[in-house]
């Protein structure tokens, strides 16, 4: 005996309903094993600032290393030594970055270096 359409099609659709979130599911499964997702991502926008990399001042600074007072002019570049950062999301604008500018070191606020 041949079902019926309506039954087929309800057939159709039950299964649908059940092997779409099955699917999702054991696809979600998978992805997390694969190491897809639940990670924390560090990539280009964080703002822990690497030893050695080379920043521009957002605006005029005026530095104090041992012994006198310097000038370094806006858009001026400098190489970062240390970023007392405590973790990659340290947001604390204020915090004091060693950089070198023309041979001397000097700590620069965070909120100042792009």
């Amino acid at each position: 005996m041949k079902p019926s359409r309506w039954k087929r099609g309800l057939l159709i659709a039950f299964c649908a309903l059940v092997a779409v979130p099955l699917g999702l599911l054991v696809g979600a499964r998978l992805c997390s094993y694969a190491g897809v997702g639940g990670y924390t991502y560090y990539g280009w926008h964080t703002n822990k600032l690497s030893a050695g990399r080379v920043v521009a001042l957002a605006q005029d600074f005026y530095g104090e290393p041992p012994g006198d007072r310097i000038l370094a002019p806006k858009s001026s570049h400098c190489i970062v030594i240390a970023d007392p950062a405590g973790d990659e999301d340290d947001c604390r604008a204020d915090r004091l970055i060693a950089v070198e500018f023309d041979g001397q070191k000097i700590e620069v606020p965070r909120k100042l270096l792009h």
